[in-house]
C-alpha cells in the first residue's frame, strides 16, 4: 500500500471493513442465530454490502489497482455461497387444470416449551 495516496488508502481501510462484514453473512447461515444474535442483523444488510463491494470493485478496476482483488475474491465467495442466503424457485408452474395443489402447516413444535398452558382436544 506504499504507493496509495492516502484517500485511497482510506477507502481500501472502509473496503477491507465492507468485504470483512459481506464475508460473515455469507457464514451466518451456518451458525445459531441463538448463539450469535447480535450478527443475525449483518444478514439482514448482505445485499447492501453486495452492492457496496461491487461498487468498490469497480472502482479499484477503473484506478487499475491491485486492490481489486479484495472485492474480487469477495464477491466470488459469495457468488458460490448465494444460494444459502436467498432461494429462488425454479420450479415451473403447471398449466393443467387439473391439478391441485396441497399446503401442510407443520405445527408439531409450536408448543415445544410449553408455553401454552391448554391442552389439545
Amino acid at each position: 500500500m506504499k504507493k496509495l495516496k492516502f484517500f485511497d488508502k482510506v477507502l481500501f481501510f472502509i473496503n477491507s471493513l465492507v468485504a470483512f462484514a459481506l464475508l460473515l453473512s455469507y457464514l451466518l447461515p451456518f451458525l445459531p442465530p441463538k448463539t450469535f444474535s447480535a450478527l443475525s442483523v449483518i444478514g439482514l444488510g448482505a445485499p447492501f454490502l453486495i452492492v457496496v463491494n461491487a461498487l468498490f470493485f469497480v472502482y479499484w478496476l477503473v484506478k487499475i489497482k491491485k486492490q481489486l482483488l479484495l472485492s474480487l475474491l469477495v464477491l466470488a465467495i459469495g457468488y458460490f455461497s448465494f444460494g444459502s442466503l436467498y432461494k429462488f424457485s425454479q420450479s415451473k408452474m403447471s398449466e393443467d387444470e387439473n391439478n391441485i395443489s396441497i399446503m401442510n402447516y407443520n405445527v408439531r413444535l409450536f408448543n415445544l416449551y410449553e408455553w401454552i398452558s391448554e391442552k389439545d382436544t
